[in-house]
């Protein structure tokens, strides 16, 4: 379950801010220490974080290769018509184009997100040598769905409502620590590996897909505009 406003991020009870981080809700002691474990990986780290050291730029989440936890790092904006990160060299120096997959439902409940989280990784990771993510199967308890090598990062977007915006479609938006058990559920659980796949595609299904005609038609509708409006 995702919180909502005063909600505790374990449950629907109304829940008061972590001391920590400030960032997320808990209702008592009982779903504080269920969340503990994988909370705490960036509870201490969060106000480090909390600001952007300087406009257009988004916080993601980084799973180093050679460290033993995810961490959070600012990044400057690619501002295209899919917004996203500008990863410079942090999947190489050979600065390979990233492949990425997106979450838009819970793994586990099938529960639409209210934003998309973005797995960005090397593209060939399992032929050009890339070392196994520490941080990954570190973070996973050793059981990631699939094999998880070289650096890896996770952004949030949301599809932009701005009728002046530009050409961008989905804006980038940060992550923070109210998104990691998703991210675990994911690496874990996957979408069509996980073991409650059939009822995560039923619940899902529809409403996904209508979500995605939406914004499919949202995004033609204002690529039709922007053309019209070209010289």
């Amino acid at each position: 379950m995702l919180p909502v406003g005063n909600q505790c991020a374990v449950c629907s009870e109304p829940g008061k801010l972590c001391a920590g981080c400030k960032n997320i809700r808990y209702c008592g002691v009982e779903c504080q220490q269920a969340d503990w474990k994988v909370h705490k990986l960036l509870c201490r780290t969060f106000n480090d974080a909390r600001d952007a050291p300087s406009p257009n730029m988004v916080r993601v989440i980084e799973f180093p290769v050679n460290e033993t936890k995810p961490k959070f790092r600012w990044m400057p904006i690619d501002f295209d018509l899919f917004c996203r990160p500008l990863e410079g060299d942090f999947f190489g120096p050979d600065k390979p184009v990233p492949s990425i997959q997106s979450i838009n439902a819970h793994p586990k409940t099938g529960k639409l997100l209210p934003l998309t989280i973005t797995f960005m990784f090397r593209d060939n990771l399992l032929k050009d040598g890339s070392l196994p993510n520490k941080s990954v199967y570190n973070f996973t308890n050793g059981r990631p769905l699939n094999d998880a090598r070289g650096p890896v990062l996770f952004y949030g977007s949301i599809p932009e409502v701005e009728a002046e915006a530009g050409w961008k479609i989905f804006d980038c938006v940060d992550l923070d620590t109210i998104r990691l058990n998703v991210i675990k559920d994911w690496l874990t659980l996957g979408t069509d590996a996980a073991p409650e796949r059939r009822a995560y595609q039923e619940r899902n299904s529809a409403e996904a897909t209508a979500a995605a005609v939406a914004n499919r038609d949202s995004a033609l509708e204002t690529l039709r505009k922007r053309l019209e409006e070209m010289p």
